[in-house]
């Protein structure tokens, strides 16, 4: 994503929705990413059409819904929030 040029809105609309839906199946199968961030989204040029893959599952764990947030910080530290 960041070796593109600016995309349109629409665009930008679609690959943000790949992307959610992506995570969303993701936690609906108990697994976070844990480090997710605009380095670790990659961009296919499949058929003309764009398509987001998420990459990098490195730092990926199983979690349980009925837990509050998972117990450890993992990731980038420059990408982490400031009360980690």
């Amino acid at each position: 994503i960041n070796s593109r040029p600016v995309m349109s809105e629409d665009e930008a609309r679609r690959i943000f929705k790949q992307i959610v839906a992506a995570i969303e199946y993701a936690h609906s199968k108990g697994v976070a990413h844990r480090d997710l961030k605009l380095d670790n989204i990659l961009l296919d040029n499949d058929g003309g059409k764009l398509k987001a893959l998420v990459a990098d599952w490195g730092f990926a764990t199983y979690f349980n819904p009925s837990d509050r947030a998972l117990a450890d910080a993992i990731g980038s530290l420059p990408y982490a929030s400031p009360e980690l």
